[in-house]
């Protein structure tokens, strides 16, 4: 009986720890939720942030996450962020973490996308589309260079590269470059790239086409050479069937004016007023009317026939 009591008393303190140390345990586990889910301020972009571009401060706001979701990137303080260069696009409502902003407008190493290298180009008002090329842009690369074929040296322009993305332009990789001039444009490159591109460099020179925007679709194209240039020549020359059709519509309109002097000088002789004397001169005249104007001319010019009944001027 005593052995019977003993393992009872066992059993319910037993069953009490239990229970004490299950609800120590959810009571921990609440309050470690209730931290995680409390909200807290963080800076997150007000609008549409693009690469490349100085932080000021109508570009960020205060806006409250749960705190598990806030990680050591993220920052509650606007000075940490102003005048920072974004190496990566944000959306409205994104938070700014700082590993992905530079703190240096000339750290250009943050603004090389991870896998690619950055390579800069030689250009001039010309070959560079008038210094209008800004960071984030996409261009085409071409090179114009001399080859040889059958003992004969030809000029060829052929595309080397298709779609390249400008990092920096100058010594800036902001999109401030529409308003200064430059020398050199840096674009992101895979290491073949840029090999490729190296080597161009000593082989002629290159030309810059910028893309539209959005515009990244790559397409196959011809070498570009004299005979190319000739054949484009040629096709927007006219041909013998060309100038052929413009004798034959040239000799119809002829046609069609001789008739109507001949119809109109045959009216004038039948009405009888005219005489010989007079008859060079107005033929004369009538070589000059055509079938838009005859009327006015006729009225103007040969009065005469006002009384003829075979032949009345027109009213209007």
């Amino acid at each position: 009986m005593k052995a019977e009591r003993k393992l009872l008393v066992i059993s319910a303190a037993a069953g009490l720890a239990a229970a004490f140390l299950g609800y120590y345990i959810l009571s921990e586990k609440e309050k470690q939720l209730v931290a995680e889910l409390r909200p807290a301020n963080v800076v997150v972009a007000a609008k549409y942030i693009a690469p490349k571009t100085r932080i000021s401060k109508d570009m960020i706001r205060y806006e409250k996450i749960p705190g598990r979701y806030i990680t050591r990137a993220h920052t509650d303080d606007y000075e940490k962020i102003l005048g920072r260069i974004t190496a990566v696009p944000f959306l409205k409502g994104e938070p700014v973490l700082t590993n992905k902003i530079s703190g240096n407008e000339q750290d250009l190493n943050a603004a090389i996308p991870t896998g690619l290298r950055a390579l800069s180009v030689k250009v001039n008002e010309e070959t560079g589309v008038s210094n209008m090329i800004s960071p984030g842009d996409y261009v085409d690369v071409l090179l114009t260079f001399q080859t040889e074929k059958n003992k004969k040296t030809f000029t060829v322009t052929a595309t080397v590269l298709q779609a390249v993305r400008v990092i920096a332009v100058g010594s800036s990789f902001v999109d401030e470059s529409r308003k200064m001039t430059y020398s050199a444009v840096t674009l992101a490159l895979t290491p073949e790239e840029t090999e490729l591109l190296t080597f161009a460099k000593s082989k002629g020179e290159i030309n810059l086409a910028l893309r539209p925007l959005g515009d990244r679709k790559k397409q196959k194209v011809k070498l570009a050479s004299f005979e190319q240039l000739f054949e484009h020549i040629k096709r927007n020359e006219k041909g013998d069937y060309d100038l052929r059709e413009e004798y034959i519509a040239a000799e119809i309109e002829k046609d069609k004016n001789k008739k109507f002097e001949n119809k109109i000088w045959g009216r004038l002789a039948s009405t009888g007023s005219m005489s010989k004397r007079s008859e060079p001169r107005s033929h004369h005249l009538v070589k000059r009317w055509t079938p838009i104007n005859w009327q006015r001319k006729l009225r103007s010019s040969c009065l005469v026939l006002s009384s003829s009944s075979h032949f009345p001027l027109p009213v209007g």
